[in-house]
């Protein structure tokens, strides 16, 4: 079918008096009688008003009311003559229905219609029993297209309607959008009208948008409705003040419950005008899926659904438009169609102010700038222009070195308005916001050789930005690792980054673009976003000053969408160049030649610098690579030099450990004892670091390799716990192992390699643990593929913690927690690290301070079943522990 739509205005009569004077109101034709009903209780009301302080003039008073009423009386039988249904379709198209809708039809005495009681002008059962309206009459034209009957079902609100659809009790649901839940359980036909939509909120409100949930505006909504649903799925933290149909939620608002109303705008306008509602307008008109009506059924009625496709296909468009153009509303016919954008009153106050100084950034070209004459130019310069002289307003624009500058003078009263602000909760305290007139992304901006995709990748990095810029808090609160380096322009924190000096800077993104053609092109990009945090821009207007922001909101609202798209296109997309004349080509087409010829010419010397250029970088990259070769070379050397002098200094450190072995077992006394036992520590202490060091060296040349073999995981950490355990009971701690029972089976790994990493661990553990417990934990195996099993290994203490600052250094090499021990060499846990990244698994820290220390290890391995598993301690070699950390 051809789409429909139903016309509106975009506002609401201003008013009280006007609304009463005015006439019928016309909502649609079903309204009229009730629209001049209300017309003359207006009439008597304000000759009541006017008569009664003035004695003898009540008596004429009534009689104007009497001669009113006499005429209502007189005029009512021809209005009421307008009122009757649109007539029938004078032929009713003939349609065909399949088979299965005949027989479905036939065991069915009526189609069962189901409606919420009360939506006009769509649909809804008036006092006398007739279900009528658009949806109403466009049902009953398809039913006795369809030879049948129409038995209609009201209910209180819309999930009671769906209520009854589940249970069987109705067939068919009239003036129904789409909507995925919906579509789970109902079929839907062909759309028959596009049902505009609105946000309507109270008078005053001149800072409406959606971003952010509102900005914490509750929005009413009816329980079940379409617009439900959308703000549900688009806007989940939004907070909704849910009712049952559209009277009560036009209700919440006017009486303050609800901050904003979205819906349907015919049956929210029809509500305004009959309760008489004086204090609410629209504050944007909205183009939703949800505003698509359709008829709906059940799935288990899917004969009728094609049925009432059929018959809607085949009726006449010209009756369709003349049934839509009927009970559309008229309120065109209410108002002038270019209405001042403010009235006579406000617009005197207006004047009594004085000129106001307009501020703005001036260096937040192209939606603010100086141009090249020094004068203001940009976007919101001429939309602020066009928005004055709607409302009357005189002016002097005023630029402003820093966007600071400027937002303190609307703080201290000496700006009247400040363009291109974002509303913030703390500017609120000062200034009341007109708009938004406009948004774009908040964009990171960084240097070509590094891009950072969003503000979390800059962590422990440095950004630049203008020192009153609204993201200042909220970086602060949710990426605090990012270094911020405030400045006093955009340019400045550009020129920042050129130079090394921050990593990226962040600004609005058409801002970015013409900034970097300008001054950067070559040295800085566009590298990422911020996330749901986009420039959306405001005039910020001081807050003494309301009826400055409501004259500023009118003639903001004044403008034609299609000039703001112009300006847009202007200044923000496409820049505008006047074309020639074909003369004025004549008149400059051999100097244009002569100039194409130079410029030939020095394109081809540019190509041949650019050509030396380009073997002078390649020299310079065969100059790298070699330096890159003999610092592999040196890296290797440097490990087969540790190593070689590994094997030396181990030799005589056997002989010492064995002779200090043998004094042990000699009768010494207790101080010679105490003496050999001291050396022994020391000797221990020595083999370890040496090891320690002989592996950080080895992993750096890369030159450890893995030699797997099925290993008993339940055998290895028991043995490891039996080998700990006296160091643990030393210091009072009890040293647990669980869930190693779920581990007997054998599985492929390297055994000397995971004792070295779980040695570390506990070691750690026993170490910083003054009290409490120690203990190994194995998750059950996990299948991580075909032949694969994933072993989750946990290694938890209950010592003092890990400061947060100090846990994301505990990794790297050298780096050594509080309190460690000073012979530590902090190469432990950098050296687990890389074993067990060479193992191709990963390790993680879990540790606050005062509530212990976790470190987990995840390991992929190749089950090994029906292979005998090799011993878990390696018996080609010896390996030292290296703990310390």
């Amino acid at each position: 079918m051809v789409q429909r739509g139903v016309g509106l205005h975009n506002g609401f009569t201003q008013d009280p008096l006007h609304d009463r004077m005015a006439g019928p109101p016309s909502i649609c034709r079903g309204c009229r009688m009730a629209g001049l009903a209300h017309w003359a209780v207006g009439v008597q009301d304000v000759l009541a008003r006017a008569f009664a302080p003035r004695g003898w003039l009540s008596g004429l008073g009534r009689y104007v009311q009497w001669i009113s009423l006499a005429a209502l009386a007189a005029v009512s039988p021809a209005l009421h003559a307008q009122t009757q249904p649109l007539p029938e379709l004078q032929t009713l198209p003939r349609v065909s229905p399949p088979p299965e809708f005949i027989a479905w039809r036939d065991g069915r005495s009526a189609l069962r219609v189901g409606v919420v009681q009360d939506w006009q002008p769509i649909d809804w059962v008036d006092g006398d029993g007739r279900y009528t309206g658009l949806s109403g009459e466009l049902t009953q034209a398809l039913a006795r297209m369809l030879q049948m009957s129409v038995q209609v079902r009201t209910f209180r609100d819309f999930p009671s309607v769906m209520a009854a659809a589940r249970a069987g009790e109705v067939d068919v649901l009239p003036s129904l959008a789409r909507s995925p839940q919906r579509e789970a359980e109902l079929l839907f036909t062909d759309s028959y009208v596009q049902l505009p939509m609105a946000y309507i909120g109270r008078r005053g409100v001149t800072d409406f948008s959606e971003t952010h949930d509102f900005g914490g505006r509750r929005v009413a909504v009816e329980r079940g409705y379409a617009a439900h649903e959308y703000l549900l799925t688009r806007h989940p933290g939004v907070g909704l003040v849910e009712v049952d149909d559209t009277r009560a939620a036009i209700r919440a608002v006017a009486e303050g419950q609800a901050d904003v109303y979205l819906g349907a705008l015919a049956p929210a306008h029809r509500v305004i005008e009959v309760e008489r509602i004086d204090n609410l307008q629209v504050l944007r008109r909205v183009v939703l899926g949800q505003g698509q009506l359709h008829f709906g059924v059940p799935r288990t009625a899917a004969p009728l659904h094609a049925a009432l496709n059929e018959a809607l296909r085949a009726i006449d468009p010209g009756w369709m438009d003349q049934l839509v153009a009927a009970w559309q509303p008229r309120y065109l016919a209410l108002t002038p169609e270019r209405a001042p954008a403010v009235d006579e009153a406000l617009r005197r106050k207006l004047a009594e102010r004085g000129e106001l100084r307009v501020g703005f950034d001036q260096g937040f070209g192209p939606i603010n700038a100086l141009g090249d004459d020094g004068e203001p130019a940009g976007f919101a310069i001429e939309l602020f222009r066009r928005a004055a002289d709607n409302a009357g307003l005189r002016y002097r624009l005023e630029a402003q070195r820093t966007f600071e500058q400027g937002l303190s003078g609307v703080r201290e009263r000496r700006i009247d308005v400040m363009l291109s602000t974002v509303r913030t909760g703390p500017r609120l305290e000062f200034a009341s916001f007109v708009g938004p007139y406009y948004s774009a992304p908040s964009v990171l901006v960084s240097r070509l050789d590094g891009g950072w995709p969003n503000v979390a990748s800059l962590s422990g990095r440095t950004l630049a930005i203008d020192r009153a810029h609204y993201l200042i808090p909220v970086i602060q609160r949710e990426a605090p690792a990012v270094r911020l380096v405030e400045v006093d322009t955009v340019e400045a924190a550009m020129l920042a980054v050129a130079r090394g000096e921050a990593d990226a800077m962040i600004t609005n993104l058409e801002v970015a673009a013409s900034l970097i053609k300008r001054r950067f092109l070559g040295q800085l990009q566009v590298s990422g976003t911020v996330e749901g945090r986009p420039s959306e821009l405001y005039f910020a207007v001081r807050s003494d000053r309301p009826e400055l922001a409501e004259a500023l909101r009118r003639g903001l609202d004044a403008i034609p969408e299609n000039e703001r798209a112009a300006l847009a296109n202007t200044w923000l997309r496409t820049e505008f160049h006047a074309g020639l004349s074909w003369s004025q080509v004549l008149g400059v087409g051999v100097p244009l030649l002569v100039v194409f010829v130079i410029g030939l010419g020095v394109s081809l010397v540019f190509n041949r610098r650019l050509q030396q250029h380009v073997q002078a970088r390649r020299v310079v990259e065969r100059q790298l690579q070699a330096e890159r070769d003999a610092a592999r070379a040196a890296t290797a050397a440097k490990a087969d030099f540790l190593a070689e002098m590994g094997h030396e200094v181990r030799t005589p450190l056997a002989g010492i450990s064995g002779g200090l072995s043998l004094l042990r077992h000699e009768p010494l006394s207790p101080k010679a004892q105490r003496l050999v036992e001291a050396m022994g520590r020391s000797a221990d202490r020595l083999v370890e670091l040496l090891n320690n060091l002989l592996d950080a060296a080895k992993l750096e040349a890369h030159k450890i390799t893995l030699h797997e073999s099925p290993v008993s995981v339940q055998r290895l950490v028991r043995e490891l716990a039996d080998e700990f355990r006296p160091a643990a009971q030393t210091k009072g701690l009890s040293l647990n192992v669980v869930g190693e029972q779920a581990w007997a089976d054998p599985v492929m790994l390297d055994p000397m390699r995971t004792r070295q990493v779980v040695a570390n661990l506990l070691s750690n553990a026993i170490k910083f643990t003054r009290e409490g417990s120690v203990s190994l934990e194995l998750d059950a195996p996990e299948p991580a593929g075909p032949g694969r099993c994933r072993l989750v290994l946990r290694v938890r203490d209950t010592g003092p913690g890990v400061d947060p600052a100090v846990r994301d250094r505990l990794f790297e090499r050298f780096a050594q927690a509080p309190g460690s021990s000073p012979g530590g060499t902090g190469l432990g846990l950098a050296i687990v690290r890389e074993l067990v990244a060479l193992m191709g698994g990963e390790v993680a820290v879990d540790s606050e301070p005062g509530r212990g220390t976790v470190f987990t290890v995840v390991l992929e391995l190749s089950c090994a079943e029906r292979v005998h598993p090799t011993p878990s301690r390696d018996e080609r070699s010896t390996q030292a522990i290296s703990p310390s950390t």
